[in-house]
């Protein structure tokens, strides 16, 4: 799509999103890697959110890859060993301990307003 031009520029940030609201049916593990391994691919800026217990993966994933984490507790509200996290406070925490982990710097408001442009 951006051959053809379907972006403005050529630089898009893309998401890539993980999982789904509405539960798997019995059975059913959902297989991240593809969508994973397509990251590591791309040259541009990308993000990776996911939902249930797909998002421990996501935050992992983007740690390792230099990517970026979106996050919200409506995603996901698991910990890591599947019980419930009291709130979105922990999962901010498990993904400043993921970027720290990888020696990763955690990103301000401003510093996304700035890498984004989004605000002058």
């Amino acid at each position: 799509y951006r051959k053809k031009g379907v972006f403005l520029n050529d630089a898009p940030f893309a998401l890539f999103v993980l999982g789904q609201y509405r539960a798997s049916p019995p059975g059913q593990t959902l297989k991240p890697n593809p969508l994973l391994s397509l990251s590591k691919k791309v040259d541009y800026p990308w993000a990776v959110c996911g939902f249930g217990a797909e998002e421990i993966h996501a935050i992992t994933h983007a740690s390792q890859c230099n990517g970026h984490i979106r996050v919200g507790f409506e995603n996901s509200i698991l910990q890591k060993n599947g019980s419930l996290l009291p709130d979105h406070k922990h999962m901010i925490t498990l993904c400043v301990e993921a970027s720290n982990i990888e020696d990763r710097p955690v990103a301000t408001v401003d510093d996304i307003k700035n890498m984004q442009k989004w605000c002058k």
